[in-house]
């Protein structure tokens, strides 16, 4: 539901069958994983509470592929920068120990939690230190690249596009919003499609090109929100400070 953009009704489809599923239900674990995903930017509180729900269940399981995910969860929620380095840097370690065996969930492959923990240093000093931030997106999406999902390349590389104009370096920019463009393709409508349509229309407004930015805005959040997803914040802002 997540992946292909009905996040409001895939929040509520997870959240009954957590309420009706017996409390030690095998799957539990996983499913607050991703609810957590999904509630993240609404409720952060929460989130890092169903995040370490799953990682005590993961750890008294022995599931490293499920605690991985939990401490890359709540790392991503985090507000604490050293709590998110160390929760970073462990699933960075889970993801060596998980390297030849079987893998179980996509984002748990040791390339996809080496990409997240990437991020998530990333996302964390990007207002601290925008060129360290570059660095870190740059080894998530060089790790992304290895797990070979083009969605994901193409996510990494939208959040790569964001710290280039947050560093004021709009050509270049446009050169990996053009590429993550290529990637992402036009099949699907979910979150990662959103993040790499906001970008391209990020890069037309610090070109200077005004009415091409909102009509490219407007677009976003209409298809964001026909599709089922939550209300696009970062669209929503630049829309605003456009039309201001």
């Amino acid at each position: 539901w997540f992946s292909v953009g009905y996040e409001v009704e895939g929040e509520r489809r997870l959240q009954q069958a957590l309420t009706a599923a017996p409390p030690g239900a095998s799957a539990r674990a996983i499913a607050l994983v991703y609810l957590a995903g999904f509630v993240g930017d609404d409720d952060k509180c929460r989130a890092l509470s169903l995040a370490e729900e799953a990682a005590a269940l993961a750890r008294d399981k022995g599931d490293d592929a499920v605690l991985a995910l939990a401490l890359m969860t709540r790392g991503n929620f985090a507000t604490d920068t050293n709590a998110m380095r160390r929760d970073s840097e462990h699933v960075a370690a889970l993801a060596e120990r998980l390297r030849g065996q079987p893998v179980r969930y996509a984002l748990a492959s040791p390339e996809a939690l080496v990409a997240e923990a990437a991020d998530n240093i990333s996302i964390h000093v990007m207002y601290r230190d925008v060129r360290e931030s570059i660095l870190w997106q740059e080894r998530a999406v060089t790790a992304a690249e290895r797990s070979g999902d083009r969605r994901e390349v193409a996510r990494h590389m939208a959040r790569l596009c964001f710290q280039h104009v947050v560093a004021g370096d709009a050509d270049q920019a446009g050169e990996i919003a053009d590429r993550a463009r290529l990637l992402i393709g036009t099949s699907g409508n979910g979150r990662w499609e959103g993040d790499v349509a906001m970008v391209n229309a990020l890069v037309l407004l610090h070109r200077g090109e005004d009415l091409a930015a909102e009509a490219a805005f407007r677009e976003a959040l209409s298809s964001g929100l026909a599709a089922g997803r939550k209300l696009p914040l970062f669209e929503s802002c630049f829309l605003t400070d456009l039309l201001l």
